[in-house]
């Protein structure tokens, strides 16, 4: 038990991606390449739930932000990526 909890990737408090890394003041250098390819499981979990947060309107996020460039940001990912999923889904 180091006393360090990860953050819950369902948190619609944590303002920080579970694909991001580093700190909040770190260059895009510094994260991994984008997401591509296959969904995981828990990926689309955190996109149904950031969906319906969103929707709901419980988010922390500027008024008229586009829900597709949300989502690419959060999951790191394309938006291209978000398309194909929504159009198979």
């Amino acid at each position: 038990a180091s006393g360090h909890q990860a953050p819950s990737l369902l948190s619609p408090s944590s303002s920080q991606s579970p694909f991001e890394s580093g700190s909040k003041g770190a260059g895009k250098k510094d994260l991994p390449p984008l997401r591509r390819g296959k969904w995981t499981a828990e990926e689309e979990a955190y996109m149904k739930r950031l969906i319906l947060e969103f929707k709901k309107g419980f988010l922390d996020i500027a008024n008229g932000t586009n829900l597709q460039s949300y989502l690419s940001k959060q999951l790191h990912c394309k938006k291209m990526r978000l398309l194909k999923k929504f159009s198979h889904s």
